[in-house]
């Protein structure tokens, strides 16, 4: 069984949230898995990345708890194209 959504800190010990994103994808292993990106230090730079490595979004660690749970519910139904909050 397989998750929905993921939730990922960018900044993880041994491997950041987008290789992990990159690497789900590169693997084929959770086709399904909607990734959703949360980060202290939002920029451009970052927003970039995690587009390309195939997340739907990403989160300021600052956003609304009640944003991030319907972040994570558009995820989960699908109906989340990339954000950035």
């Amino acid at each position: 069984c397989q998750p929905d959504v993921a939730l990922l800190d960018v900044r993880m010990p041994g491997m950041n949230g987008i290789e992990v994103c990159r690497r789900l994808q590169a693997e084929g292993s959770a086709p399904d898995v909607r990734i959703v990106l949360i980060t202290g230090t939002p920029d451009p730079v970052l927003s970039t990345q995690a587009a390309a490595a195939g997340a739907v979004a990403l989160l300021g660690k600052e956003t609304p708890p009640n944003t991030i749970a319907a972040q994570l519910l558009a995820a989960a139904e699908g109906r989340v194209g990339w954000s950035v909050e």
